[in-house]
């Protein structure tokens, strides 16, 4: 059985072969969260960051009595609770959190968090490195 490639094949082959060779592999990091840097983004609220190009993962720990402001984000949010108790509140609705339950804050829904307990979650927002910036996280807490 004979092969055969066309005038325009050709070409189109060769264009394609020399973009795919100019596209660079992406290289997976490691981290550990001991040695990320702690924020403290509110009292009694510690997070350390891990920021990918469109995912950003928190591991918090909550001092018991701790609250996050009541605020929302235009990015989803999910939220594990690896141990401890905790409240949530969203409107209307409250809910007791024991470990292993989790919340999911669509975007833009108004949210709290308060530790009846001290307490360690594992929280993942969308958008990764779009909505971390410096030292800070951008949200739009109630009020302002």
């Amino acid at each position: 059985m004979k092969v055969r490639i066309g005038v325009v094949t050709l070409p189109l082959l060769m264009t394609l072969a020399a973009a795919f060779a100019q596209i660079t592999q992406p290289e997976i990091s490691v981290q550990s969260y001991d040695d990320l840097p702690v924020n403290d983004i509110a009292p009694g609220v510690h997070t350390r960051f891990v920021v990918g190009d469109t995912v950003m993962l928190n591991r918090v720990l909550f001092d018991e009595g701790a609250m996050s402001p009541l605020h929302n984000h235009s990015e989803e949010q999910i939220v594990t609770l690896i141990s401890g108790r905790m409240r949530v509140a969203s409107g209307e609705q409250e809910y007791i959190l024991e470990p292993g339950d989790v919340v999911v804050f669509p975007a833009y829904v108004l949210h709290q968090l308060e530790a009846l307990e001290e307490s360690v979650t594992i929280e993942t927002l969308g958008a990764g490195g779009h909505i971390w910036r410096g030292d800070t996280v951008r949200s739009i807490t109630a009020g302002e």
